[in-house]
This record gives C-alpha cells, sequence and structure tokens, in this order.
C-alpha cells in the first residue's frame, strides 16, 4: 500500500515558511498545492529538490513552468539503459539478386 503523501510537508520542502505564518498563509499555500496537483502529480512535488521559493506562485512563472515540465517528464519517462538495438543474427541470403530496370525515358525511347 502506499505511502500518504503529506502535503504540509511537500510545502516546507518547498517554501521559505515565515516564522509568523499564520492560518491566511497555510490556506494560499495549499490552494496553490492543489492546483499544482493537477499539472503535475502530488508524488512529483514530494520527491522535488529546488531552492526555496518565498511562495508557490513563483512555480507558477512561464520559466519555471518549463523547468518543471521537463523534471516532470524525466521523473516518469525514465530511459531504460537495458535496452539493446544491435543485430546478433546474421541472415543467409537467399536465392540471386534481383536488379530492377527502371523504365526508359521519353528522350532515351526516342532516340
Amino acid at each position: 500500500m502506499k505511502q500518504k503523501i503529506n502535503k504540509r510537508e511537500v510545502v516546507q520542502n518547498l517554501v521559505l515558511i515565515p516564522e509568523n505564518a499564520d492560518v491566511r498563509f497555510w490556506q494560499k499555500e495549499m490552494s496553490l498545492l492543489k492546483r499544482l496537483e493537477k499539472r503535475y502529480s502530488l508524488g512529483f512535488l514530494a520527491q522535488l529538490e529546488q531552492d526555496k521559493v518565498p511562495t508557490l506562485a513563483f512555480l507558477f512563472a512561464d520559466w519555471k513552468k518549463e523547468q518543471l515540465d521537463s523534471q516532470y517528464s524525466r521523473f516518469y519517462n525514465k530511459p531504460s539503459d537495458e535496452l539493446d538495438f544491435s543485430v546478433k543474427t546474421k541472415r543467409k541470403k537467399f536465392g540471386e539478386d534481383f536488379e530492377q530496370q527502371t523504365p526508359k525515358t521519353l528522350k532515351q525511347f526516342l532516340s
């Protein structure tokens, strides 16, 4: 069974929490986290390692979205190192080669 991810810890990993953080601060950050969760998964956001920002609203900037999109695609689409595309068997040749003759052009036909 999957372990439940604590959203408050996710926010603490991404945001610089002010000393006088009140309920309104946490409401704002949790609503921003829900918006981020719709675009990216909570598992991805929990493992995200980056510099802490003053608020999660920074992650909605265009340049930051591009960074998160690339990190998200690398997180879920890990290339497999096991794939081997080399050809290991040699095919045996059967029969003679077929040489296809190209049709004559109009100039060749008239000359």
